[in-house]
């Protein structure tokens, strides 16, 4: 559990020469610049690492509410200072369940509540605590009387949410776009590299589908690899 796959990954990036390190700067700079107004580098909400309280130390040590194993998991993994992204890509959580765990602990009063307000809005959004309307009201770029106007809206047209905040003009596409493309990929599994083995806690079980689903992902990183060696192949026969 103490090895990190996300500084492991990190670290690999780091190592590739610097010209080729400019290159994914650039390209993802680019790429985040065009997705929100809310995707500020201050808020990263995966990078969120969550401090543990005295409540949540001592339940995780007495275990005294005898909690779902995954829960004291996401309790280890927050004393050992590790990000929302690190215990996902360690615990083979899908970014949900991590979110999940995140707000269930920060209700029990075993977890800090964040300083940023958006990073709060988000994780309440993607675990399912909040609806799309109430994100964007967390987040302070609409207020309750317009959300009031969004469901107003809807209930006289049937219209989704968020066609109504696009049609009210309250947020923009490339806002609804960002955090439903989150929202979406938070429910899958993702596994960032199998030749790292994440150390996971005896204590953690997954069901037959679960484990078929993570025997998928291997194969389709392997064939990701292949053809990433491949084009880089193709990329260095082209510059010779």
């Amino acid at each position: 559990m103490k090895r990190n796959l996300l500084e492991i990954f990190s670290d690999k990036i780091l190592s590739l020469p610097l010209w080729l390190r400019q290159v994914v700067y650039s390209s993802l700079s680019e790429d985040l610049s065009l997705i929100s107004s809310l995707s500020d580098k201050t808020d990263v909400y995966a990078l969120y690492s969550p401090v543990l309280t005295y409540e949540g130390r001592v339940e995780l040590s007495d275990k005294k509410c005898g909690w779902d194993s995954n829960i004291y998991n996401f309790l280890h993994y927050c004393e050992d200072n590790f990000s929302l992204a690190g215990i996902a890509l360690n615990s083979y959580f899908s970014m949900e369940e991590v979110c999940k765990f995140f707000i269930f602990c920060l209700e029990q009063g075993y977890v800090e509540m964040p300083v940023s307000r958006k990073i709060y809005a988000i994780l309440s959004f993607l675990s399912g605590k909040i609806r799309l309307g109430e994100y964007f009201v967390e987040c302070g770029l609409i207020n309750q009387e317009q959300l009031d106007r969004v469901l107003s809206v809807m209930k006289d047209s049937n219209m989704p949410s968020g066609a109504a905040l696009l049609q009210q003009k309250y947020v923009s596409e490339n806002d609804l776009k960002y955090i439903l493309a989150l929202k979406t990929e938070a429910q899958t599994r993702f596994v960032l590299d199998c030749s790292q083995i994440p150390n996971i806690i005896s204590a953690v079980s997954y069901s037959r589908e679960e484990k078929d689903e993570l025997s998928r992902l291997r194969d389709e990183n392997k064939k990701l690899k292949l053809k990433l060696e491949r084009l880089l192949s193709l990329v260095k026969n082209y510059e010779e």
